[in-house]
């Protein structure tokens, strides 16, 4: 049963860390973005993961690229820099909706 038996007040506290759907959905994309800046396609393609997050970005279909400019457009360092980039702010806003939880 709660805790307060006038209402669910303390319920996200109560359910523990990652449990709201929004943070579900930050962890996901946190870890696509992991694997993107982590995998390596074949020779000359890029690697699945790294197609996803072009899609995520619109660029995939956008600039209707093929799989050979999404490895070149992978190989780039400022790739690198953008998915580092997009990986600390969402661990960031993870760690804010944590701490807004917990409250």
């Amino acid at each position: 049963m709660h805790k307060d038996p006038l209402g669910r007040d303390n319920w996200a506290r109560e359910r523990g860390h990652h449990r709201s759907q929004e943070q579900v959905e930050i962890l996901k994309e946190l870890a696509t973005l992991i694997a993107a800046r982590t995998t390596r396609g074949r020779p000359g393609r890029a690697s699945v993961t790294v197609q996803q997050c072009m899609t995520q970005f619109g660029l995939y279909s956008d600039f209707k690229m093929t799989p050979q400019e999404v490895n070149r457009v992978a190989n780039l360092l400022q790739w690198t820099t953008v998915l580092q980039v997009m990986i600390k702010s969402l661990r960031a806003d993870l760690a804010f909706r944590m701490t807004k939880q917990e409250w």
